[in-house]
């Protein structure tokens, strides 16, 4: 798994099954669960309220983020 930006990238917009599976990628090829959390997950969390505090998402874009963003914790945590 070498290209992790498409793991911030489906947190962003909301891929919830792709988050998954790009993070058990990730893990199963022996990424560290810090790194995806701090490099990439929380971030992007971060990025989608940043678009709606710009007016560029609304609600419901940052709920589907926040799903996507669960989904990928489900599979660190299990």
């Amino acid at each position: 798994m070498g290209d992790l930006q498409q793991l911030y990238d489906a947190v962003v917009e909301g891929n919830a099954a792709q988050a998954r599976a790009i993070v058990a990628g990730a893990l199963t090829a022996g990424r560290d669960r810090r790194e995806l959390l701090d490099k990439y997950l929380y971030p992007a969390i971060d990025e989608a309220g940043r678009r709606v505090k710009m007016n560029e998402y609304v609600m419901p874009d940052l709920l589907a983020a926040a799903r996507a963003l669960k989904g990928a914790l489900e599979v660190i945590n299990a």
